[in-house]
């Protein structure tokens, strides 16, 4: 015997209404769904250092600190110390550790001193903000890729010796004998992608204060050669 058993109208419909294809004229059911963008900065250096906490950043052209101190401070769990005035020495302090216990590279090359009477710290009101293009600070040890000055942890500068061509110019005062001026200039060299810059900046800020003035002239300047061996030459100049 065959039983056979027959759905109520109402059920019938709810199961009409779900199988139903959607209304391809709905402009809502269409419409796109718009993710955040999500912005990736490459290390500025390239180094391979993966397995660390790095914190890659681009300083603002408007938004420049007048020290390299003040970049340094946007950063979470940095603490940068600055003795005196504008002119004062600046040092880095990173996880707890003292100041020549952070490794500092400007474009690779290291700028700690084992021999000065700090044990190798490095005076970062020596750097002009303007100069550098961007900073990776990697925090944790890295003695084993940069040697024992890195047990606190490594700040890469990078003045970009190989940025696209182009020419800029700033120049900028203020209260308390603030003067800033800045440019650079980069050229490409034939069509190898060769690019060769020169930079300066210039900064004076209660030069007549005797508790701690400064007045500071960088120029920098560079070589890069984007081909199979690709390589940079640089060259810096401080009066401070």
């Amino acid at each position: 015997m065959r039983t056979v058993r027959f759905l109520p109208p109402t059920l019938l419909s709810l199961l009409a209404a779900v199988a139903a294809p959607g209304d391809d004229t709905n402009p809502a059911a269409e419409a796109p769904i718009e993710l955040a963008t999500l912005e990736i900065t490459a290390h500025p250096t390239g180094a391979d250092e993966r397995t660390a906490a790095v914190w890659v950043q681009r300083p603002d052209v408007s938004e420049r600190p007048t020290s390299v101190g003040g970049l340094l401070n946007q950063i979470p769990g940095v603490h940068v110390d600055r003795a005196g005035g504008a002119g004062g020495r600046s040092t880095l302090y990173l996880r707890g550790g003292e100041e020549n216990h952070t490794l500092v590279l400007l474009d690779g090359v290291p700028l700690n001193d084992p021999t000065n009477s700090r044990g190798g710290g490095v005076d970062l009101s020596l750097i002009d903000p303007a100069a550098v293009d961007s900073l990776a600070l990697v925090r944790g040890p890295a003695s084993m890729r940069h040697g024992p000055e890195a047990i606190s942890g490594v700040l890469h500068l990078d003045t970009s010796a190989h940025v696209a061509p182009g020419h800029t110019a700033a120049i900028e005062g203020g209260g308390d004998g603030l003067g800033r001026a800045a440019f650079r200039s980069t050229l490409a060299l034939g069509h190898d992608g060769d690019t060769a810059t020169l930079g300066g900046t210039w900064h004076t800020e209660d030069a007549a204060n005797d508790a701690g003035g400064l007045d500071r002239v960088f120029l920098h300047g560079g070589f890069h050669h984007a081909g199979p061996l690709e390589f940079s030459l640089q060259a810096w100049h401080l009066d401070n």
